[in-house]
């Protein structure tokens, strides 16, 4: 069975090429306003008539800039908020939390954040957060390595690992 030409990925341009594909928008949503019906828009533009319709229900939801690609993937978890949470916790010191020691680890941050917020992260992706944004001070004194959480030991990589005489590399 052969594919209708509409649909031959022959005709279709490089996946995700973003530019292309807003400007295709565009130009869909360009002919939408001027009245041409929705299934002359998707065989001018070798789209799917799915798509077009997509194209219009933004149009009239959001209007002159709904040809603009949302967000890709999944919505972040940890907002501006959050971080405005996160930047007071480091300069207030972890004994006014509970700590018995005035140190913040990424452990220790993501308890608070999640007793204060509710937010549950995990310490490995809050050290990311947290130097990613430049969060981490001088004075905040967070944790020693990086990305270290309170009680672990950095890992071994493979040419460090103590292993016993005879065994193999897994």
């Amino acid at each position: 069975m052969r594919l209708s030409p509409k649909y031959s990925s022959h005709r279709t341009p490089a996946r995700r090429n973003f530019a292309h594909l807003e400007v295709r928008r565009r130009e869909g949503m360009r002919l939408l306003t001027q009245g041409v019906s929705q299934s002359d828009v998707a065989r001018r533009l070798k789209v799917s008539e799915v798509s077009v319709s997509r194209w219009k229900q933004a149009l009239v939801c959001r209007g002159g800039d709904a040809w603009r690609r949302g967000r890709l993937g999944k919505p972040p978890k940890l907002v501006s908020h959050h971080l405005e949470v996160i930047r007071l916790l480091l300069n207030s010191g972890a004994r006014m939390y509970g700590f018995t020691e005035d140190r913040w680890t990424y452990k220790r941050l993501a308890t608070a954040l999640k007793t204060l917020t509710g937010l549950d992260v995990h310490p490995d992706h809050l050290c990311r957060v947290v130097h990613r944004h430049g969060l981490s001070s001088r004075s905040a004194e967070v944790a020693q390595s990086p990305c270290s959480r309170e009680g672990s030991r950095p890992a071994m990589t493979p040419s460090r690992a103590v292993r016993p005489a005879g065994s193999a590399v897994a």
